[in-house]
């Protein structure tokens, strides 16, 4: 929601002092809309702005004064929130359920985003454990900690930020005497100063950090896309050749898992030591920022009220930096049992993107402190939570099992679609093994004969950008030349894409990642869904790699107990984008003649729900595409 406190600051003769930015055309439309918009959620803006403009007038929690704030009674978020009060029925989305639940948690009903509610239905439930595990993941960026400092002080713009602003404030003031005037006027002159040091030296530590881990962790190999070097008992996690052959397909951009055992080896030594140095700066930071926040705290209660926004929005700088400091301290102390500690680094603009990461590992206890303990009824409902039509993987994942104040009953319901009568599902068996010598030779012409087979209406998903690039590539000019529209996923946003691809009943979209799921293309526009392969969990995300691992110490099968499982469940969220209504009709081919040549392949072919399944070579696959078609 855009904060109308932040937006008369904005507004304001010094608001431009605020701004970090040559171009203000965005935020002087932000400031139109603001004035005229009746709900004020982005979702009612008509365009997407940038992120940084966007976070100058998004309200946040940290910086909100409340009932304090002169806007309280106006306010768009108050407003919505009191509006939801009186409902019988709240829709509201997965991420903002858990950051009400995590709230709650932490400060009670009363710091909760929602009202109070007594059963909760959950859509889409087999994505639950992930989305609970993202929204507890703590970490900083690089892009993120120097945005903090930049709201301090500007680095692009001289005399622009909050401390800049305040000085514009002090002046101005009525009523202050000259010895407070003097004394907030000399503290944010040394935070002021200290800042910009400490912050050329943290843009320092963020490039050695970045370098340092690429040199360490990703070689000469590292590049834009790069394909990441083979570590020891890699191919054990996940049941030997399977996975160490999808993990040549998924070209990581730089993402690597850093266990105890390898802060043994001499490279952490140096990485250690700067982010020892950067705990050191932040701290320092923080006490400064501190003794400036609590003098303006002492003024505000004191009466001068004119200062209130600068004081909240210091106050929000100060709460990210002291989380900050504590993520960094967290780091060099060591992940705990049951979480990983993980990198990301990008290569922009001749610059390293560095993230680091701490993220749970087991959804369960989560789940149970934030969801089970406070919600008295629950519902999961997905067309995924089973496999082979069992709900023991989702039951683990989610520490069903441990749940014994309740009664906890399973349904499986039929489809209402007749299956039988509007799909084909063919697997090829004869292309190469994903992976091996010619394998994406044999998808780029696979994928040329059955769309044209099919004459466009073509959903192709992926589970590598890089796969996708080189057969979208080689594929375009035969496509266009049969007048057959391509769209590639990265060309526009995600809703933009399928609104083109909707409105061509005859193009072809190639995609990966979001798009096996949430896709709903109704009618003849969707008539054929390739799978370029069995979309396994990369084996070598840390999240999965130390998964596996834990499994491995337990004495299990990761590759069988967890990624099949999942590659199942994806499998199926795939072919479920084909058929959305009764009149719906269309094939669905799996380029992956493993699900039939391996003995894991029963697990897929016992979770289809009553499909049929033809193992076929792609010419028959061809024809069966024409004639299913033709007949439709």
């Amino acid at each position: 929601y855009c904060c109308l406190r932040k937006r008369d600051m904005l507004a304001g003769e010094e608001g431009g002092i605020l701004l970090d930015f040559e171009d203000m055309r965005e935020v002087q439309a932000l400031l139109e809309w603001s004035r005229n918009t009746s709900e004020g959620s982005l979702s009612d803006l008509p365009f997407v702005p940038g992120e940084a403009n966007w976070s100058l007038f998004r309200a946040e929690s940290d910086s909100c004064l409340r009932a304090r704030c002169p806007h309280f009674s106006s306010c768009f978020f108050y407003s919505a929130r009191t509006r939801s009060a009186s409902a019988d029925l709240l829709l509201a989305n997965h991420h903002l359920l858990f950051a009400d639940l995590a709230l709650r948690a932490e400060g009670g009903d009363s710091a909760a985003i929602m009202p109070p509610y007594q059963g909760v239905i959950l859509d889409e439930g087999h994505n639950v454990d992930d989305i609970a595990l993202s929204y507890f993941d703590a970490g900083i960026s690089r892009w993120g900690f120097m945005g903090y400092l930049g709201r301090l002080v500007s680095r692009r713009r001289s005399g622009r930020g909050l401390l800049p602003f305040l000085h514009r404030k002090v002046g101005t003031l009525r009523g202050l005497a000259a010895g407070d005037c003097e004394r907030l006027s000399g503290l944010a002159r040394d935070l002021e100063e200290e800042a910009g040091r400490n912050r050329e030296r943290l843009d320092v530590l963020f490039e050695e950090l970045g370098g340092g881990f690429v040199s360490w962790l990703g070689g000469r190999k590292f590049d834009s896309e790069p394909e990441l070097p083979a570590r020891e008992g890699e191919a054990a996690l996940a049941n030997g050749q399977e996975a160490g052959r999808d993990r040549e397909d998924y070209g990581e951009k730089g993402r690597w898992r850093i266990p105890p055992l390898r802060r043994e080896e001499p490279p952490w030594s140096g990485i250690s030591r700067l982010l020892g140095e950067m705990v050191s700066l932040t701290g320092s930071l923080q006490i400064r920022l501190r003794k400036v926040c609590g003098r303006l705290k002492d003024l505000v209660e004191a009466g001068h009220g004119d200062l209130n926004d600068v004081w909240a929005d210091l106050s929000s700088v100060l709460f990210r930096l002291e989380a900050s400091g504590s993520f960094l301290a967290r780091v060099l102390e060591g992940e705990e049992a049951q979480e990983v500690f993980w990198v990301e680094v990008r290569s922009r603009r001749g610059r390293w993107e560095v993230s680091l990461h701490l993220t749970p590992l087991d959804a369960a206890p989560i789940l149970k402190e934030t969801l089970f303990s406070r919600v008295p009824s629950l519902v999961f409902t997905s067309a995924t939570l089973t496999v082979m039509e069992k709900f023991d993987f989702f039951d683990d994942r989610l520490g069903i099992p441990e749940i014994t104040d309740r009664e906890v009953i399973h349904r499986l319901y039929p489809t209402p679609f007749d299956l039988r009568s509007q799909m084909r599902l063919a697997v090829l068996n004869n292309l190469p093994d994903p992976g091996a010598p010619g394998f994406v030779d044999g998808l780029v012409r696979a994928v040329g004969d059955l769309v044209l087979a099919a004459g466009g209406g073509a959903l192709v998903l992926f589970t590598s950008y890089r796969t996708l690039r080189s057969v979208h590539e080689r594929c375009q000019e035969l496509f266009l030349g049969a007048g057959i529209r391509t769209f590639c996923q990265g060309e526009a946003p995600r809703t933009t894409l399928l609104e083109h691809f909707r409105a061509d009943p005859d193009s072809v979209l190639f995609a990966t990642d979001s798009f096996w799921e949430g896709v709903d293309v109704a009618g003849s526009a969707l008539r054929l869904v390739i799978m370029a392969r069995l979309p396994f969990p990369v084996p070598t995300d840390p999240v999965n790699e130390a998964r596996c691992q834990v499994l491995l110490d337990e004495g299990r099968d990761p590759f069988l107990e967890d990624s099949v499982p999942r590659a199942v469940i994806r499998m199926r969220q795939g072919l479920g984008r084909l058929i959305r209504h009764r009149e719906d009709r269309g094939v669905a081919v799996i380029c992956d003649g493993r699900m039939i040549r391996r003995a894991y392949g029963r697990v897929f072919l016992r979770s289809l729900g009553g499909i049929l399944v033809t193992r076929t070579g792609l010419e028959d696959a061809v024809r069966e595409v024409e004639r299913f078609l033709e007949r439709s």
